[in-house]
């Protein structure tokens, strides 16, 4: 079951590998950013946006952005260092827009509530732009190991009710086996009771056949 589960799980991984679609080239555009028009960087991918929304978040967790607050449909990091990005104290503002087919991230990294505008820095717009342009592996990968996990989750299932069954089998076996015994003995207890019976009608008949005491 193991070896199989193996298997599977590595024609998946290669076959996703193979056809990995990697996002457009993240650009700058003007979007409205908390009902404000600003300037940010949005990238598109060829992937859900539930996917991407949570693969992001986890992405942005493991870089250390801290606690997230949500706002206007934003995620909103306040004051965090993204080392990946600038030494320097941001604001990152993310949202993730789209269906089940395709998606959108417009991302905004400011240098505090003063500035809510794209840091000015062009090494750290490349920075923002590479990790949005690099990131739909993260993505697919992402979507990967939740895909696997599901699966493990439906075959540990399967393998538990699979296990429930065979129990139930043995335990009927068992029962059975009980059962075919205690009809044999009751049939051997049937054959005596019977021979026993049959010798007493056999006695009653001699008595009363036998000749009258004077």
């Amino acid at each position: 079951m193991q070896t199989i589960l193996l298997t599977l799980m590595s024609i998946v991984i290669i076959t996703l590998l193979v056809h990995l679609s990697f996002a457009h080239d993240a650009r700058r555009r003007k979007k409205e950013i908390i009902k404000k028009e600003q300037s940010a960087i949005v990238a598109d991918y060829d992937l859900p946006k539930e996917t991407v929304a949570d693969a992001l978040e986890n992405q942005l967790e493991k870089a250390g952005l801290g606690q997230k607050k949500i706002k206007k449909g934003f995620m909103v990091y306040k004051g965090t260092v993204w080392t990946e990005i600038s030494v320097d104290k941001l604001d990152v503002y993310a949202k993730v827009d789209g269906n089940n087919l395709k998606s959108s991230v417009t991302m905004v990294v400011s240098k505090g509530p003063d500035k809510n505008c794209l840091v000015p820095d062009t090494e750290k717009v490349r920075r923002v732009q590479d990790f949005l342009n690099n990131f739909t592996t993260e993505a697919k990968m992402f979507q990967l190991n939740r895909r696997i996990q599901t699966q493990a989750s439906v075959i540990t299932k399967a393998e538990r009710d699979f296990k429930t069954a065979s129990d139930e089998e043995l335990r009927l076996a068992h029962e059975k086996e009980n059962v075919e015994r205690q009809i044999a003995d009751n049939q051997r207890e049937l054959t005596r009771r019977y021979s026993t019976l049959k010798a007493l009608r056999q006695e009653l008949k001699n008595i009363k056949e036998a000749p009258s005491i004077a």
